[in-house]
């Protein structure tokens, strides 16, 4: 198997910049396996897909605002560190911008100052292991307040709330599902398939 056997072309007018509104219009594409068809529908169509038995398998994970632009101390130059993966405790690798002006012992700053790191060690293929220190309870809290999405080259338009770059079926309050109001994309569907089969029984 080669990597090119999964190239194909996609037209720039058909890459959503942003969420479909409400989530649940997105697109779907649908492949039937007993005549080799591909169908094209919508998310909220996806429930009369579902047969009984079938296993329907969701991406819960959230999307990390992994990205941090910074300034190096005490120059000020502007820099960039992207966490790749928790190597342990608040030490992260991380990709480097620029890289080799990020030398181990460089210390940078972002926001207002209250989240900092310090460049430990240069990996060979150029990646860093840095130290965060913050005033927070976690790490994670400062990545919401200084963090971007690290989006692909191919998403030019970044998003006031970035909320919409995580999936919906993070919602997982039982007592959010019974409000109209609450968009749960494919969770809501899911429970409103689960309604309608209730109806069903009743009727007969």
């Amino acid at each position: 198997m080669l990597k090119k056997d999964f190239w194909y072309d996609l037209p720039k007018e058909l890459i959503a910049q942003e969420p479909a509104d409400p989530r649940d219009a997105a697109r779907l594409m649908v492949l039937d396996r007993k005549n080799d068809k591909i169908l094209h529908s919508v998310f909220h169509e996806l429930p009369h897909y579902l047969e009984k038995g079938d296993l329907l398998v969701v991406n819960n994970s959230k999307v990390l605002p992994a990205r941090l632009m910074g300034t190096k101390v005490p120059t000020g130059a502007v820099c960039e560190l992207l966490l790749l993966r928790q190597v342990k405790g608040d030490t992260w690798e991380c990709l480097a911008r620029p890289g080799k002006r990020m030398q181990p012992g460089t210390k940078v700053e972002f926001g207002d100052g209250s989240l900092t790191a310090v460049v430990d060690e240069t990996l060979p293929d150029g990646n860093k292991y840095v130290t965060f220190t913050y005033d927070t309870e976690t790490l994670y809290e400062k990545l919401d307040e200084f963090g971007k999405m690290p989006l692909p080259p191919y998403i030019t338009k970044q998003l006031e709330d970035q909320s919409q770059y995580q999936t919906c079926l993070l919602y997982t309050s039982d007592a959010a599902d019974e409000e109209d109001s609450v968009d749960l994309g494919g969770r809501r569907i899911l429970k409103k398939k689960e309604k309608e089969k209730k109806k069903k029984k009743k009727r007969t």
